[in-house]
């Protein structure tokens, strides 16, 4: 009796217990077998699951578990499970003991933490908002700060992520891993991922998700969202009734999963109007999906609401601004010049695409001070860059049209390629004007433009200036703004010289000691996407050179020989970054690049 009950206590400390363990207690292992593939893979889920839920078990029908009852074997089963898991009353001392073995997992964001008060294990939290709030962003976030240490407001776990709605982007892991100074690939491997297709689906997938944490620990599971199937897979008010059950019953697989292994559990929950009496006065309120079912099942619930932070200005105020920047141009130093253009900036970063007459007009006077020589040809880098960046966003707000005459945009694109060249110092001091100045030349497709205008040489610098500034502690977003500029580039020339491709094919010679691996990877990027267009100049450039495609890297000799597997396709599935299949940032009212 003392051994069992020592068995009993070591158990104790390392639960959850594996339903395994019931076969010291007279389970048979066929019926162990058949437990498991009903989901329940632990002692706590067996002592969790109500009477009515076991005969449902696939092969343990009624008149069987009568006949284990009358035998004496289930009153068994159902005592040693009591003493594995204590189903009756415990002193509230205990209780708070336990409470004080609660991590709270940090949002990443102190505010956000002020707000949530972190992200409690052993408890389901429901974040409910409009569309484009940031639910998602929070969830992926989460999925990095529950891999850090206790001390740093982790769980030191894995992430379970079911995605309802296909917005799981492995990518943006990537990203938020480097903030927090945690290795890419590692943290990936720590996230198991499912996606769900439909109702049913995504209530099998708590069944998978029981083994795998009994196999490994898991500190979170997300469920982004958990009603979007439920609004496709039930219509109307006659199915509701249907709806709410087949929710509550999946509410409560996960608030067993959350008893059984004490995971912290959340759920993002989509919103409707409620448009009734009170919105003739208050207007349409919005209200989370699920109705009392979903709020009684969260332990904690959080609404987040959308706001403009940062609004859109008026017309006066662009009018206001431009007639400030254009009176203390002519007097300001270099000092007061570049605050003036920080200033500037801010406010075109909050104008949005295709303004309207009355901003376009506001907006006149910055856009002709803006190139003016005094500026563009500025003795100062950080100016000129500043510059170049209020004109690139000048270009977004006008695109897909140039916002100026052909031989003033040859002098802003060379103004603009020119804040390219530094791009591998971090510590200057324009640094991040030059990402932003890269990333919106490569959203509005200006590069198209400059093809327009034959700009030849001028790309041609570009290319090098990519090739020679890329590096490995580059954000993802540099790598790829460069491959996207580099393939339109490729991809819209009517006939590509030798010259255009030329700074690539020295960046994949393999005698080429200069070149970073890095600037290989990124010439092999642009050839691949570009493969088809590509090919028969590079057989051309081959032979003109007489080299053999054994002195470059192997991608010249794939292209070539038609054995590439990478390039655009026409399904939208292309590989890497195909331009062709890359989206134009744009507004509503606005027409496609």
């Amino acid at each position: 009796m003392g051994q069992e009950h020592d068995q009993v206590e070591d158990m104790q400390q390392h639960g959850p217990f594996p339903v395994e363990h019931l076969q010291a207690s007279g389970i048979a292992s066929l019926d162990i077998k058949k437990l498991k593939d009903a989901g329940l893979c632990t002692v706590e889920s067996v002592a969790y699951s109500p009477r009515k839920e076991l005969l449902q078990i696939k092969g343990i029908s009624e008149a069987k578990v009568d006949k284990i009852i009358e035998a004496g074997m289930f009153s068994l089963f159902v005592v040693v499970s009591s003493k594995l898991i204590p189903l009756g009353f415990t002193s509230a001392s205990q209780l708070h003991a336990q409470r004080l073995e609660i991590i709270q997992l940090t949002s990443g964001s102190r505010e956000l933490d002020k707000v949530l008060e972190g992200i409690e294990t052993g408890s389901i939290t429901e974040i409910s908002s409009e569309f484009r709030s940031g639910k998602t962003q929070l969830c992926h976030t989460l999925c990095i700060t529950c891999q850090l240490p206790l001390d740093q407001g982790g769980g030191e776990g894995k992430t379970m992520y079911i995605d309802a709605e296909g917005t799981f982007r492995p990518q943006r892991l990537l990203q938020i891993a480097d903030r927090f100074g945690l290795n890419g690939a590692d943290v990936l491997e720590n996230v198991a991922y499912a996606r769900a297709y439909n109702t049913d689906h995504q209530s099998r997938l708590l069944l998978e998700a029981a083994s795998m944490m009994v196999e490994t620990r898991f500190a979170l599971m997300i469920v982004d969202s958990a009603t979007a199937l439920y609004k496709t897979d039930f219509s109307g008010r006659g199915e509701l009734s249907a709806r709410q059950m087949h929710l509550a019953k999946f509410l409560r697989s996960l608030q067993k999963l959350v008893d059984e292994f004490g995971v912290a559990v959340v759920i993002t929950n989509q919103v409707v109007f409620q448009v009734d009496g009170s919105a003739i006065f208050a207007g349409p309120q919005i209200k989370p999906i699920g109705g009392n079912i979903m709020a009684h099942a969260s332990t904690t619930r959080r609404k987040k609401k959308k706001t403009k932070t940062n609004p859109e200005p008026s017309a006066k105020q662009g009018k206001r601004e431009g007639s400030r920047f254009v009176e203390k141009l002519p007097l300001a130093n270099r000092k007061e010049l570049l605050q003036n253009l920080v200033q500037v900036e801010n406010f075109l970063s909050r104008v949005e695409q295709s303004p309207s007459k009355s901003m376009q007009t506001a907006l006149s006077p910055s856009m002709k001070a803006l190139v003016a020589d005094e500026l563009l040809r500025h003795p100062d880098v950080d100016v000129k860059v500043a510059v170049a960046s209020c004109i690139s966003e000048i270009t977004r707000i006008t695109a897909p049209d140039a916002p100026y005459d052909d031989d003033q945009m040859k002098d802003v694109f060379r103004l603009i390629v020119s804040s390219f060249e530094n791009l591998s110092d971090k510590s200057s001091r324009s640094y991040s004007k030059r990402t932003l100045i890269l990333k919106t030349v490569a959203k509005v497709r200006s590069c198209v433009v400059m093809l327009d205008l034959e700009c030849d040489g001028l790309i041609v610098e570009m290319f090098h200036h990519f090739l020679k500034a890329i590096r490995d502690y580059h954000p993802e977003n540099v790598f790829s703004s460069m491959v996207t500029i580099m393939s339109l580039v490729l991809e819209e020339s009517e006939d590509i010289s030798f010259e255009l491709i030329s700074p690539i094919l020295a960046s994949l010679k393999k005698d080429n000691q200069e070149v970073l691996p890095i600037a290989r990877k990124l010439g092999e990027r642009v050839f691949e996407n570009c493969a088809t267009k590509v090919k028969p100049y590079l057989i051309q450039a081959k032979e003109s050179l007489g080299h053999s495609f054994d002195d470059y890297s192997k991608v010249i000799a794939s292209i070539c020989d038609g054995t590439t597997d990478v390039g655009h396709n026409n399904d939208g599935g292309c590989y890497h970054y195909c331009p062709v299949c890359i989206p134009v940032p744009a507004s509503s009212n606005s027409n496609p690049a």
